[in-house]
């Protein structure tokens, strides 16, 4: 770790062709929930172990060798290169106060003018490194370590620049071009800004808790107030205590697709409103639905655990409809490394089912779209039958609608035109088209709630 930022010393930030240079150790060095997401004891020992330096009084530290250095004033405060702040010549004291792994100053008493919502590290960018209130900037902990605020820890990157390091999915050398690239890039940060936002005018300023003790401002203290409650609060009661064991660890968070889907979908079903012809024009009143559907006769016969689990399903007659959502997930799902254990899988169900669909895509090919391309497999049911399989995401996601249109070329050509993308604007605008006032106020809700960013 100590190689990696030494990497970046003299730097205040980076131009894209730095960040792609460096991005694989960046990503490498960052936690991602899927992988190396520090537990609270991790946390908590961090933190122990760097507030003797951020907390001391010492006038002058010095640290393996380097000796800390102060500037100011910034206003009124002083700044060091370790990340020690003083008002005047008083020493202020840190703490991670919400829980998040970022300092904020203490107030030591009330005639002492600190902000205690204003993080540490950018009393160190301001003065250190030129970060200016409203540049757009991002202040980026290089060893992702939140409680070491010195200088030669922090870095200033771009949003995109700064999304890509956070993936759960690391990018290659041109997913990550694009991913820069001012024409193709998905605002994901301004999504979750404008989530913060609503949260906090509708629903609670409260933060939820995540697995490892820190509190999000994206995640909420209970997550059935994720489901929208205008029209159907009675509807929506019942849909979360039947869903309870199925609910998503994600659920709490008001980027969970799982949540939007329950949202979006819900009011059209058989259950509420029966408008599922919205969706498709040929869907009966007849046809029903289910959330977290697992094909019970599949040519994946493995244990039904190990079987694709869709989103949304509708049945109508002998016709069936698959759904996979995503909103703000980086990407389709993938296997990064192709163990005996998937090699034996992929042998067991899909070779088979690829051979009838899209007999030209690899095993690999398969693994890097895994999620894509189950859902693609169950397209074909038998020679009488053909399913339709939806991909439901936002317009702007051009980077996913880009994967489906790619594999349905891929795909043999009496299957393509039942691959389908489903905007969800489109929806919503149909749906508010109708003459029904509860759908209508619902819809409105989630276009302010989901859309409106």
């Amino acid at each position: 770790m100590q190689e990696l930022v030494k990497n970046f010393i003299g730097k205040n930030r980076l131009t894209d062709d730095e960040f792609i240079k460096y991005y694989d150790d960046l990503w490498e060095a960052t936690p991602h929930f899927y992988s190396n997401w520090p537990t609270e004891e991790e946390i908590g020992k961090l933190k122990e172990n760097y507030q003797k330096y951020y907390n001391s009084d010492e006038p002058i530290l010095e640290i393996n060798g380097e000796k800390e250095k102060w500037d100011g004033p910034l206003g009124n405060f002083y700044v060091s290169t370790f990340g020690r702040i003083k008002y005047c010549d008083k020493f202020l004291k840190q703490d991670d106060v919400s829980k998040q792994g970022y300092l904020v100053l203490l107030k030591p008493d009330a005639a002492t003018p600190v902000n205690t919502t204003t993080c540490v590290y950018t009393f160190v960018a301001k003065m250190f490194m030129g970060k200016k209130d409203g540049d757009g900037l991002h202040v980026h902990h290089i060893d992702n370590n939140g409680y070491d605020c010195s200088l030669k820890n922090l870095i200033l990157l771009t949003p995109a620049q700064h999304n890509a390091v956070h993936r759960n999915r690391k990018l290659n050398k041109e997913q990550l071009k694009d991913a820069l690239s001012p024409k193709k890039r998905y605002s994901e940060d301004k999504i979750k800004l404008h989530l913060a936002d609503y949260k906090n005018n509708n629903i609670t300023r409260e933060c939820g808790k995540w697995q490892n003790g820190r509190y999000y401002s994206h995640l909420l203290p209970d997550s059935r107030k994720n489901l929208i409650d205008v029209s159907y609060e009675k509807n929506f009661d019942n849909l979360y205590n039947d869903m309870m064991e199925h609910l998503h660890i994600y659920f709490s968070s008001l980027a969970s697709s799982q949540a939007l889907c329950f949202n979006l979908f819900y009011p059209l079903s058989e259950e509420v409103e029966n408008r599922l012809d919205l969706i498709n024009s040929h869907i009966s009143k007849n046809a029903t639905s289910e959330f977290e559907h697992i094909e019970k006769n599949s040519f994946e016969i493995c244990q039904e655990k190990g079987r694709t689990n869709f989103d949304f399903f509708i049945k109508d007659d002998s016709k069936k409809y698959f759904f996979e959502i995503k909103y703000t997930e980086d990407t389709f799902g993938y296997v990064s490394e192709i163990d005996p254990t998937h090699h034996q899988k992929f042998n067991d169900y899909y070779k088979k089912q690829l051979g009838i669909v899209a007999p030209k895509v690899s095993e690999r090919d398969f693994f890097n779209n895994y999620q894509l391309w189950r859902n693609i497999c169950h397209v074909y049911e038998n020679e009488d039958s053909i399913n339709e399989v939806y991909f439901v995401v936002l317009k702007d996601r051009t980077d996913l609608i880009q994967d489906v249109e790619d594999a349905k070329k891929r795909c043999n050509k009496i299957f393509k035109d039942h691959i389908h993308v489903l905007k969800i604007e489109e929806l919503v605008k149909k749906v508010l088209d109708e003459d029904n006032e509860a759908l209508h106020n619902h819809y409105l809700e989630f276009f302010d709630k989901y859309l409106d960013y």
